[in-house]
């Protein structure tokens, strides 16, 4: 295993980074890493939808700089998570959102974004339920549940499936559609613990786990697809991002990006942005494991980083800070320049 430091490339010259607005100052943010969700629309919107404090959903035209829609009073307990897919077999635009509603009760909606009607409500869902995710089997959408065991639920509410082998307190969920092999994978993040599981088999893929006595959070994933090798790689609150060969479930290399490591975006392969605690996102290397910028201008730690191809800026990257009791986020936009 190669253990990276945490120092600077000097011969790596990228351009600037530029932070160009905030779009929004009213949104709200937990620990999650999709508690906003940003996508080109069918109709060619670019969308930004996220939730506020009185538990509405608010969907923004990141081109106009507008608000689109308000779904007012959409949950009665906080938003979690939200999260877009598209439905081809229906030719739509689809997002869920997820809500703690009382101790250990959640909810979660399925909303369609052409009209912002709800089709599908799942109340009363019991657990200790962090993340909620799409699943695409065969241009078929499902709902998966991070609770115990992980239900992959039809569109229409049904139960069709469910994995038992799972431990408690999972950070996030998350899959990954391996066209090529003709295999889907379930991916969990834990206490110390990523996990994934053969969807097909019904049973645990690989267990990815390093030494870390200290057994902190796993927030956020990404599946890098690197042609010769495809490399799994996860955030973890002890402030290291780990690389994973996904196939054997081994640790190849570790890099130290910063105080509580939680969002992470994957840019042109060979980079990496991730949202930390002290209110920074770091831009990694990592084939060298090195930080090359570092983003400030938040004023709360950073828990959810997305990228967009602007129509007009190029690639951009949006970010939001964590919400804390009576204070609101700010979600903001930076330009990407070729690195």
């Amino acid at each position: 295993m190669i253990f990276y430091n945490k120092r600077k490339n000097k011969n790596q010259n990228p351009k600037d980074i530029k932070f160009l607005k905030n779009l929004v100052s009213d949104a709200t943010s937990d620990i999650s890493d999709n508690t906003f969700c940003i996508f080109k629309s069918i109709n060619d919107i670019f969308y930004l939808i996220y939730s506020t404090f009185d538990n509405s959903i608010i969907s923004y035209n990141i081109i106009d700089y507008k608000k689109v829609n308000i779904i007012k009073f959409a949950h009665k307990g906080k938003i979690l998570i939200l999260k877009h897919n598209f439905d081809k077999k229906n030719n739509r635009d689809l997002f869920i959102s997820m809500s703690k509603e009382k101790s250990f009760s959640y909810n979660i909606k399925l909303w369609n974004v052409n009209n912002f009607e709800c089709l599908l409500e799942l109340n009363n869902i019991y657990g200790y339920i962090i993340s909620s995710c799409f699943l695409n089997d065969n241009n078929s959408l499902y709902i998966l549940t991070s609770n115990n065991p992980i239900e992959v639920i039809d569109l229409k509410g049904n139960i069709i499936k469910n994995f038992k082998n799972v431990d408690n307190s999972i950070y996030f969920i998350d899959t990954y559609n391996d066209d090529k092999n003709s295999k889907i994978y379930i991916l969990t993040g834990h206490l110390g613990l990523v996990k994934s599981y053969d969807y097909y088999k019904n049973k645990v893929y690989h267990k990815y786990q390093d030494n870390n006595k200290d057994k902190k959070e796993h927030y956020s994933l990404v599946i890098n697809n690197n042609e010769s090798i495809i490399n799994l790689i996860d955030s973890c609150y002890d402030g290291y991002i780990r690389i994973w060969n996904f196939h054997k479930g081994l640790l190849l290399s570790k890099i130290k990006a910063g105080y509580g490591s939680m969002g992470i975006c994957l840019w042109n392969t060979n980079y990496i942005f991730v949202g930390c605690c002290d209110n920074v996102i770091r831009l990694l290397e990592l084939n060298k494991g090195y930080i090359i910028k570092s983003l400030t201008g938040h004023n709360k730690g950073v828990s959810c980083i997305k990228t967009i191809n602007h129509p007009k800026y190029g690639e951009c990257l949006i970010s939001i800070e964590i919400s804390v009791i009576l204070n609101l986020s700010k979600i903001k936009l930076w330009i990407i320049n070729k690195i």
